[in-house]
C-alpha cells in the first residue's frame, strides 16, 4: 500500500491537513489516522494454451501482459481470450477446473493465470450429407485418405476424392 495522507474524525476517509501544532488540552484529544491506497499498475500476466492438432498436449499460443491495483481480485475465466476463440479453439471449465477460483494481484508481479483452449472439431460428410466421414481438429492437415469407412452411393465404386483439403477450418 502506499501513504495517502492523514484523516481526522472531521474528514472521514479523506486526506486532511494537519496543522503545524496539534492543539491538545487533557479533556480533548484529537486522533488522525493514515489514510492508505493499494499501489496501483501492478503486473500480472496470462498465458493461453491451445491443444495442439495431435491432440498430445498444449502449446504456449499467446501471452496477455496486464497490469492491476495490488491485492485485486483476479478470476481466470474473466481472462478468456476472443481473439483465441475466433482462432478456432474452445474455452470449457473441463480442462480449466481452477478458472473459477479467485487469485489475488501481488506486488511482486509473479501471478500468472493459464488458460487452456481445445480445438474445435469439424465434421466430413458425404456430397449428400447422409455419411459422415470423420472429424477434424481445427488446424489438422485433412487426409480423407486415412479413412476405413469410404463414402457410399448404390452403384457406384469409390475411387478417391475430388480435390485435396487444406488444413481444416469448418465443416466439410
Amino acid at each position: 500500500y502506499e501513504f495517502a495522507g492523514w484523516a481526522d474524525a472531521t474528514s472521514g476517509n479523506e486526506p486532511c491537513v494537519m496543522p503545524e501544532n496539534v492543539p491538545y488540552t487533557s479533556d480533548w484529544l484529537i486522533v488522525y489516522k493514515a489514510l492508505w491506497t493499494p499501489v496501483q499498475d501492478v503486473p500480472f500476466t496470462v498465458k493461453h494454451y491451445v491443444q495442439n492438432a495431435n491432440d498430445d498436449g498444449y502449446e504456449l499460443y499467446m501471452t496477455d501482459y496486464l497490469t492491476g491495483a495490488y491485492d485485486d481480485p483476479v478470476k481466470p475465466r474473466d481472462y478468456v481470450s476472443e481473439k483465441v476463440l475466433d482462432d478456432g479453439f474452445n474455452w470449457n471449465l473441463d480442462i480449466n477446473p481452477g478458472a473459477t477460483k479467485t487469485e489475488r494481484i501481488v506486488l511482486d508481479g509473479s501471478l500468472v493465470i493459464r488458460l487452456y483452449y481445445s480445438r474445435n472439431e469439424y465434421a466430413v460428410y458425404s456430397e449428400d450429407m447422409r455419411q459422415n466421414i470423420g472429424y477434424f481438429r481445427h488446424g489438422s492437415t485433412v487426409d480423407l485418405t486415412s479413412f476405413e469407412d469410404v463414402p457410399r452411393k448404390g452403384g457406384y465404386r469409390f475411387v478417391g476424392w475430388d480435390k485435396a483439403f487444406a488444413p481444416a477450418t469448418e465443416d466439410v
